[in-house]
């Protein structure tokens, strides 16, 4: 009776160890940190493209935040096979639109959290990296 009464004491514990959030794998996120600031120039909008790429370079995933403004930041969840992020910038003002890349590949940190930080010093062409 003992041994039973034991046992049904120990069930508990042995519930709560099993379902460790420990156990559960982490995500793969990476944050965008828009400073940059277009207000004194002559373009009217700024549309971001996050492409994710898997390790073949081809690309598996992407995220758009339209219109985005200085001070704008977003964490997004990778897909499970993305190891790098690469970021274009779609501008238009008035009767002129450009497509541009950030001369800048993040690579993601697996189950972790890479910051994609751009700001007026940000590097942007038009040939991808």
């Amino acid at each position: 009776m003992k041994k039973v009464l034991f046992l049904l004491a120990m069930l508990p514990l042995m519930l709560f160890t099993a379902c460790s959030s420990d156990d559960e794998p982490k995500q793969t996120t990476y944050t965008l940190k828009w400073n940059a600031d277009i207000s004194s120039t002559s373009i009217v909008s700024v549309d971001v493209w996050l492409f994710e790429y898997n390790e073949n370079g081809e690309i598996i995933g992407n995220s758009t935040i339209n219109e985005i403004q200085s001070g704008h930041v977003e964490s997004f969840v990778a897909k499970e096979k993305s190891v790098k992020v690469k970021v274009q910038v779609r501008m238009s003002g008035g009767t002129s639109n450009s497509n541009e890349w950030v001369q800048q590949v993040f690579y993601l940190q697996k189950e972790g959290n890479t910051d994609i930080p751009i700001n007026n010093e940000t590097i942007i062409g038009t040939k991808e990296p």
